[in-house]
């Protein structure tokens, strides 16, 4: 079977986003350049730590958001949020069970 390419992108058609906190569409954008819907427009991530052991400094930049860290250089947003899942899984594993 034969695939064809991707359809072409038609003028107005546009990326849509959503929101990181709750995975609606983002309609607004936060003081530090992240696209958050309507209810967490006040709302800030926390802090992230690199697989260096560095904390990932958030900056927003022409094709959106994403980490910088001082040893590995800069992350995107979906790639920092990958990390941030892996490591608060490890975190959880390390608390000893009462």
């Amino acid at each position: 079977m034969m695939r064809g390419f991707p359809t072409k992108k038609v003028y107005g058609q546009s990326k849509l986003s959503t929101c990181p906190f709750c995975s609606r569409s983002a309609t607004q954008k936060t003081e530090t350049g992240l696209e958050v819907c309507h209810r967490h427009t006040n709302e800030q991530l926390q802090e992230i730590k690199c697989t260096c052991g560095r904390w990932l400094e958030q900056r927003a930049g022409k094709y959106g958001p994403y980490f910088n860290c001082l040893n590995c250089g800069n992350l995107n947003f979906g790639k920092a949020m990958e990390i941030k899942a892996l490591t608060s899984g490890m975190a959880e594993r390390k608390r000893p069970i009462p």
